[in-house]
Formats: structure tokens, C-alpha cells, sequence
């Protein structure tokens, strides 16, 4: 089962990684941690994604007031549980 669980000092050094080859589309943890703070005004939320009791992917919203809209801005699953549909499922769960 997919879940989404927020990000907090006992738990943002998780380790997660795109391969390689998708460092060049995907941000890393570290940089949606940084998003993530520089939009801390527009109550932005960085959340784990876990697959049960394992953390799988990351993700990344926060709020436009002006426009009352939210951005789904970042999303990615760790190279080692990619192709398992986490992916989708999260994304679902974000929107």
C-alpha cells in the first residue's frame, strides 16, 4: 500500500536516488529539500512516498494563493523500486 508521509528533522536524510540517467530531468532529494524550503511561505509540503513500511520516492506541492491553485512540482521513486507503479499511485495520492 502507498502512502505519503511528510518530511521532518527526524527523517529528511532518507536516502533516495534516481539512476544516473535521470539526473539530468529529475531533482534529487536533496534539491526538492531546498525547494521545499525556499517555498516554505506558500505552505509548501515535502513528503516521503512508502510502499508500506519502505521509503520508495519523494514529492513536492505547495501553494499559489494567488491563483488558489496548488503546484505538484516535484515527484520521483528511487531507481531501486521504479516500474512498480509507486509512481502513479503517489501522484494520486498528492492530487
Amino acid at each position: 500500500m502507498i502512502r505519503l508521509e511528510s518530511v521532518t528533522p527526524e527523517n529528511w536524510r532518507t536516502a533516495l536516488a534516481v539512476s544516473p540517467e535521470q539526473e539530468l530531468f529529475v531533482a534529487d532529494a536533496t534539491t526538492l529539500l531546498a525547494r521545499a524550503y525556499a517555498y516554505r511561505e506558500a505552505d509548501s509540503r515535502a513528503v516521503y512516498i512508502y510502499a508500506d513500511e519502505t521509503p520508495v520516492g519523494m514529492a513536492l506541492y505547495y501553494a499559489l494563493p494567488d491563483f488558489q491553485v496548488y503546484d505538484f512540482s516535484q515527484l520521483f521513486i528511487d531507481a531501486r523500486w521504479q516500474g512498480r507503479g509507486y509512481g502513479r499511485a503517489a501522484a494520486k495520492l498528492v492530487l
